[in-house]
């Protein structure tokens, strides 16, 4: 199965990459995803894009709370730093960009106007990349943000993660000067526990810092916090991150099986007894099945997996022309309570292919007219928002294509949520540099250390560890 920015398939329901026999596809819980409401009704899943500052450049002390940052700019995230004017030099192009290729060194027409040096963010001479980022200028930046316990919270007992679905790239994250860890993936989220580090009565203050040095990409990567950043709030007992999955191992004409299988943590002191059900609603929002798995005593530090299976009669199947969804609805329950609960959006549809067949969808053969589609927006840079990322695929539809290969890195949940709603398949891919690098900077650097973690799915219930 190919993955979710890392993991193992990251839920997608359309990706070409699905299984060996390509019978069944794997969906995974996503913040686009997650239901607004957790236990107790207080919001699961919140924003934690507004109110940051920024600096450009590097800064000594600045993980430290006490670190005076009264001076930076304040901004509101996704951010991208690489796409703005250069703080350092101004220029007047004149009529420079009147010829598209003036910055690229082969060969200029002796009519053509000098490049100037600088124009805007394109800095010809001190561009570590020169053309594979289009003289862009990475560097280092700081970002920091200051936020209340009761912010997040709601009530005592909450346990608070924080999800980052990007940076680009090799992130240190800290909050109240405790070191949470480090992040080389340029296009992988991750996420880390808060709870332990939080100050219940005062002022928090989380500082993130991205180095974009060096060598390091062969295409406009952009520099900083460029995705959207999210705090899911629970209890202690909960559905972590990424742990419900859903597979459609039955797909007919009468009857369809939708398999999902619930990881369910213990965080908290004591044992509990916990039992998942779930029910799968279709497109407008009616549920056609339910099912709930016997109760299980989850230990403190412990996960449990529960699987159910659940039948749909004359199911709508998914296809690029007709991509029908579904939601399987997750909820967990303690003592007859709902503590948490989590949607995935998936749909039914069969995906073998072979050198016989060929691919099949449904049982149908299908032509796939693909497009290797990176991950920037022009001259948004790699600032990734929900509408561009669905306009994006809105465009390719429009153009006759049925599949996009996301080149070469995991896109953003807001554009494989688009594919699935508006009916395109999905190559996703996890990186083209492996253990032997193709600038002396890449993710080659990494690989042997975090590939492993970066393809899997993982999770840890201390802070100092990343949940993956």
């Amino acid at each position: 199965m190919t993955m979710r920015q890392r993991r193992v398939s990251r839920r997608r329901a359309l990706q070409l990459g699905a299984t060996a026999a390509g019978a069944m596809a794997v969906y995974q819980s996503t913040p686009a995803a997650a239901d607004a409401r957790g236990g107790a009704g207080r919001a699961r899943d919140q924003s934690f894009d507004e109110g940051w500052l920024f600096l450009r450049g590097d800064a000594t002390g600045a993980e430290q709370p006490s670190y005076d940052d009264r001076a930076w700019r304040v901004l509101d995230l996704p951010h991208d730093w690489s796409i703005e004017d250069l703080p350092y030099a101004t220029s007047d192009d004149g009529g420079a960009t009147s010829y598209s290729s003036v910055l690229v060194p082969k060969e200029p027409d002796p009519a053509w106007p000098e490049a100037p040096q600088v124009i805007g963010p394109f800095d010809t001479r001190n561009s570590q990349n020169g053309g594979s980022t289009g003289y862009t200028v990475g560097g280092v930046g700081w970002y920091r943000k200051h936020f209340g316990t009761g912010e997040a919270t709601g009530e005592l007992g909450s346990h608070i993660e924080l999800r980052f679905d990007g940076v680009y790239q090799n992130a240190d994250v800290w909050l109240n000067g405790v070191h949470l860890g480090f992040h080389p993936h340029g296009y992988t989220s991750f996420a880390y526990d808060l709870t332990p580090y939080l100050d219940p009565s005062g002022t928090n203050v989380l500082a993130v810092r991205v180095d974009n040095s060096g060598k390091n990409s062969r295409w406009y990567s952009g520099s900083g916090i460029y995705r959207h950043t999210w705090l899911t709030v629970t209890g202690p007992v909960r559905i972590p991150l990424w742990g419900v999955h859903v597979t459609t191992p039955e797909v007919g004409g009468r009857r369809s099986v939708a398999r999902v299988e619930t990881r369910v943590a213990n965080l908290g002191e004591r044992s509990a007894s916990a039992y998942v059900r779930v029910t799968v609603l279709d497109a407008r929002g009616r549920a056609v099945t339910t099912r709930r798995a016997p109760a299980q005593s989850v230990e403190p530090g412990e996960t449990a997996v529960a699987s159910l299976d659940l039948p749909v009669q004359d199911a709508a199947l998914w296809s690029m022309d007709t991509p029908s969804l579904y939601t399987a609805r997750t909820e967990v329950l303690v003592g007859g309570r709902v503590v948490d609960t989590v949607t995935t959006t998936f749909g039914f549809r069969s995906l073998p292919w072979n050198g016989e067949v060929g691919f099949l969808l449904n049982g149908e053969p299908v032509e796939v007219m693909g497009g290797n589609v990176h991950h920037d927006h022009g001259p948004m840079g790699a600032v990734a928002l929900g509408r561009s990322e669905e306009r994006r695929v809105e465009i390719l539809k429009e153009a006759g294509f049925n599949s996009i290969r996301t080149a070469h890195n995991p896109p953003t949940p807001e554009l494989l949520d688009a594919c699935d709603r508006l009916g395109m398949l999905v190559m996703d891919e996890f990186f083209d540099m492996w253990d032997t690098g193709k600038n002396p900077d890449d993710y080659s650097v990494h690989f042997a250390e975090w590939w492993e973690k970066d393809c899997g799915a993982q999770s840890s219930a201390t802070a100092t560890t990343p949940v993956w």
